[in-house]
């Protein structure tokens, strides 16, 4: 979003990066970018206010997961996903700074039924199929592991 603030201009803009290590280099390559484009003499400031935790899943219980729910329900039933969704970390993020774990996203649109489950849209609906379909898959996780 850039606007104009006491006769300058404004920028601002969301980076998101999932990589930890790589936090520290922001605002250094925000600036070499700025500096190709020939407007460091314009450049005012860059700063960097906000940072999110990070759903990090937990390596080995994620494989686990995976192959324990493919091999009950069959392969194909959980969708592996990389990378960091905008605005979805939740307070999840700070138990997995404590313990390891699994974060899972769980659809809720049923498009045959014209329900989208589009967080945050005015349309927004959800399938409650998918809270039997969350139980069954998260009872499966939890019996198999205590059988084990």
């Amino acid at each position: 979003m850039n606007y104009t603030k006491n006769d300058t201009t404004v920028l601002e803009v969301d980076v998101y990066e999932t990589d930890k290590n790589k936090l520290a280099n922001i605002i250094p390559a925000i600036k070499k970018v700025i500096e190709s484009q020939g407007l460091s003499a314009q450049l005012l400031s860059v700063s960097f206010f906000k940072e999110n935790p990070t759903i990090d899943n937990d390596p080995k219980l994620t494989t686990l997961a995976i192959n324990t729910l493919n091999n009950v329900y069959g392969q194909g039933t959980v969708t592996v996903d990389y990378g960091q969704v905008p605005f979805s970390n939740d307070d999840f993020s700070y138990f997995q700074q404590q313990i390891p774990g699994v974060y899972f996203f769980l659809g809720g649109s049923n498009f045959e039924k014209g329900m989208i489950a589009m967080i945050h849209a005015p349309n927004f609906m959800v399938d409650e199929e998918c809270i039997r379909t969350a139980v069954k898959k998260f009872s499966t996780l939890i019996f198999e592991r205590l059988k084990n």
